[in-house]
């Protein structure tokens, strides 16, 4: 058996629960788990510090995204490993967390997001939309 790059086991309720404090700037259940100034860096386009001098939709470890949805940032990850595919992407403006794990499929991208993760947005989308 071989681990996936990051090494992280997790189910998709905890990774959940990662993305809801993300977008509370650190909070989750009323406590205070990392530093508003973290998750603020986090978020945060990192060219110019350190020894990136490059664009990059990277902050610290978490991508910025704007390719999911036309007009709306989301921040998050998505990986495949071992037949895994896997994203947790949210929205601190909105709120939304929207985290897919599955145990693989047919990892084509579109745009450099898998097809799976992009479809299974737009489903739920279109239920929030509705509600």
């Amino acid at each position: 058996y071989k681990e996936g790059y990051g090494g992280l086991w997790i189910t998709a309720r905890d990774l959940c629960s990662i993305g809801i404090m993300l977008c509370s700037k650190g909070k989750y259940a009323g406590k205070q788990i990392l530093k508003k100034e973290t998750v603020e860096e986090m978020l945060c386009q990192q060219k110019g510090k350190g020894g990136i001098t490059a664009d990059t939709p990277y902050g610290l470890g978490i991508q910025y995204e704007d390719r999911l949805d036309p007009g709306i940032v989301y921040y998050g990850h998505q990986g495949a490993s071992n037949g895994v595919v896997s994203c947790m992407y949210f929205n601190p403006e909105t709120g939304l967390v929207f985290v897919l794990v599955t145990n693989g499929c047919n990892n084509r991208k579109i745009n450099y997001i898998s097809a799976l993760i992009r479809r299974m947005y737009e489903i739920v989308r279109e239920e929030c939309d509705t509600r």
